[in-house]
């Protein structure tokens, strides 16, 4: 098992320092210990190998007095048992969690809430210490239990790949390609004590039916099942990768990015896909967005506009010729900037000129621009959010408008008409100055007998 290890090291961490140690000796680790059989195996490689590490062990407080006793013995005991001859050089970080008051009240399984809770204190541990990665002691069985588990429930081909080896987060499972039958033989030889979770032997969680049950049977029809299980993994893996990698070029051709936190996805561009709403998924799901509300929106493709589709962080609607796309925050946000002076709206991005009329020469009709009369520019001014019930008198026109009727002929989308922002006068919000980026209150225009001019230029769209 070290010489396999040993390989996977070189591979995580190639190179060589300038003293000749091989990189991977020089790496910082932190080993995620719960005190049973594969992360003991896993610290006795790591001292052995002589690598650097510190160990973290979570209390959950989910098996009584045996959660007490597994951190007795991570603290007391297990550096000594496996033969560690300095123990004061390895730092052991504990953490308890009342796991149980935290899942309370939430929607989430135990499993899920104590997942949550480890990884999240050991990206803290890695934060504040600098270790480089965090070891956890998955094996080839957890994969093989992984994949099925995944399987029951629902999944792509991601979902078929198991846990990754090393994540973007740099958890790193160097046991992932042994056995548990290696490791348990690797446990024997070299005399390594556990602490032995009972729990793993009932089958309240689906993983242990799983795993208690199912596997094996499966072993009946292939003695080398974990084995098997592992090499499709990897193929699994690498072909995830290729498809990952297509569905990149797909979306970057199909996804245009309006502004932070919108989306537009064109009809035009999805169509030319060759699985136009395979496309739509791999776009969306990563927004939270899950298979079934994607089949029932790319259903709704080139029908009625305005369609409300949510996931928890995100708004999608259906306009006209796309999908588009907004945070549920940005959304919902009520826009309300007071401005006191010409600086503030600088400090927001905008660019503003007084000069005289004579001193203007033509007008620039790009829709950022806009030209007041300077009689009419009074601070305090306010940029808000369009509401119910708005109405202008829009440049050019002969009466006034409801800013919504103004917003269907101009064939806006929800979207769209919730990010417009308003310019009007603080002291009184519905007489309007400028729906900016798109025309000004007509009767505050540059006009025949205009003096002073103010010119304002809006920032480019984010």
């Amino acid at each position: 098992m070290k010489e396999r290890l040993l390989a996977r090291l070189r591979e995580l961490v190639p190179g060589k320092e300038n003293d000749g140690t091989e990189s991977f000796q020089k790496v910082s680790y932190l080993l995620a210990v719960s005190g049973g059989l594969d992360s003991n195996v896993m610290t006795h490689l790591f001292y052995h190998l002589g690598l650097q590490f510190d160990i973290a062990h979570c209390n959950f407080h989910l098996r009584g007095e045996d959660s007490n006793l597994d951190q007795q013995f991570v603290q007391e005991q297990l550096l000594d048992a496996i033969g560690v001859e300095n123990p004061e050089q390895h730092q052991i970080w504990v953490k308890e969690f009342d796991t149980y008051g935290i899942q309370s009240g939430s929607k989430k399984s135990i499993e899920m809430v104590a997942r949550e809770l480890r990884y999240s204190w050991f990206q803290e541990l890695m934060e504040q210490f600098g270790y480089q990665y965090v070891c956890t002691a998955h094996h080839a069985n957890d994969n093989a239990e992984t994949i099925l588990l995944n399987w029951v429930r629902g999944t792509g081909i991601k979902g078929m790949a198991g846990i990754p080896e090393l994540n973007q987060q740099n958890v790193f499972r160097p046991l992932l390609h042994f056995s548990l039958a290696e490791i348990e033989v690797y446990a024997k030889q070299h005399r390594i004590p556990f602490q032995i979770d009972h729990t793993n032997l009932e089958d309240q969680f689906m993983r242990n039916r799983i795993r208690n049950r199912i596997i094996p049977l499966l072993e009946e029809l292939n003695p080398q099942l974990i084995a098997t299980s592992t090499r499709n993994i990897q193929l699994i893996d690498r072909q995830n990768g290729f498809y990952e990698n297509a569905m990149k070029q797909a979306a970057a051709q199909v996804v245009k990015r309006i502004g932070e936190g919108f989306l537009e996805v064109p009809f035009e561009a999805l169509d030319q896909q060759f699985d136009p709403q395979l496309v739509l998924y791999e776009i969306l799901s990563p927004l939270g967005f899950h298979a079934d509300q994607v089949e029932q929106i790319f259903t709704t493709k080139g029908g009625e506009s305005g369609r409300k589709f949510f996931s928890e962080h995100y708004l999608l609607v259906t306009d006209r010729t796309s999908f588009q796309i907004i945070e549920k925050e940005q959304f919902e946000q009520d826009i309300k900037i007071l401005i006191t002076d010409s600086s503030q709206l600088t400090d927001l991005g905008f660019s503003i000129s007084f000069l005289e009329k004579k001193e203007l020469g033509g007008m620039d009709t790009h829709r950022r621009y806009a030209y007041f009369d300077a009689r009419y520019w009074q601070y305090p001014l306010l940029i808000r959010a369009w509401e119910a019930g708005d109405t202008f008198q829009p440049l050019g026109s002969k009466g006034r408008k409801k800013v919504s009727d103004f917003f269907t002929d101009l064939k806006l989308s929800l979207i769209e008409k919730k990010r417009v922002q308003i310019l009007c006068r603080a002291d009184n919000p519905k007489e309007i100055l400028w729906i900016i980026g798109f025309r000004i209150e007509h009767r505050f225009r540059v006009a025949e007998h205009t003096e002073e001019v103010v010119m304002l230029q809006a920032p480019s769209p984010q």
